[in-house]
């Protein structure tokens, strides 16, 4: 199957007041939340992310709508919103993120830590619908520590919103070499791997995922070529 990732970062923040430092001891550690091995203690704060509300993990039975593994996180119109209330501080965050079925639309939105949580904006969309092969892992930083995420599904009865692979403040992953830059040595490390499955060594080379390095990964590391990563 093939994923891609959205090539643009979104660096979101917002304006006003945040209690103390973010009203938070720190950051949240770099942490990913594999619902293929997590779904039966979901109901539990993982990666100091507490899951509640939506369908719960599913089994998704679909070639290509997830990312890693059979299970994911599922949301639906007819249940309501996914609440995602973190610990800590989250600062960054990579996750498979698509939706299933025409009519259907995924909305990721962000909450700070002051009273009530202001949004920070914009909020995440799902790009794709995952029975066209369109599988989206987007990549965001934050500018303002986000404690509470919300996520909601709008549309047909029969469509869903799925959530895999939820990878809390870790690097960029089109830093390669995980020097907090984008640059040449990056391109290089990528190169050197160029057609070669991702294991081995390869494993960060893969930008996107996808489980090989190929040109995909080529053209979403230029894409941010250049910038500095959080």
């Amino acid at each position: 199957r093939m994923q891609s990732r959205s090539p643009i970062r979104i660096v979101a923040g917002v304006a006003g007041l945040i209690l103390g430092s973010s009203s938070s001891v720190g950051a949240l550690p770099e942490c990913t939340i594999d619902f293929e091995v997590m779904c039966p203690a979901i109901a539990v704060p993982v990666c100091g992310a507490e899951f509640a509300g939506g369908n719960g993990c599913a089994f998704k039975g679909l070639a290509f709508c997830y990312s890693s593994g059979l299970f994911s996180y599922k949301v639906t119109p007819s249940v309501g919103t996914l609440t995602i209330t973190l610990a800590d501080d989250l600062n960054s965050l990579e996750v498979f993120f698509t939706h299933q079925g025409p009519l259907v639309t995924g909305t990721m939105r962000f909450f700070d830590a002051t009273v009530g949580g202001s949004e920070i904006l914009p909020p995440l969309m799902t790009n794709g619908d995952c029975l066209l092969g369109m599988l989206t892992s987007q990549f965001i930083t934050f500018s303002t520590p986000v404690r509470r995420i919300e996520v909601t599904a709008t549309g047909g009865a029969l469509n869903a919103v799925w959530i895999d692979d939820f990878h809390v403040n870790g690097p960029c992953p089109e830093d390669v070499n995980g020097d907090g830059v984008i640059n040449v040595l990056d391109l290089i490390d990528l190169l050197l791997c160029f057609g070669l499955p991702a294991t081995l060594g390869c494993e960060a080379q893969d930008v996107n995922m996808d489980t090989v390095v190929n040109v995909l990964d080529l053209i979403d590391l230029l894409l941010l070529f250049g910038t500095s990563c959080p």
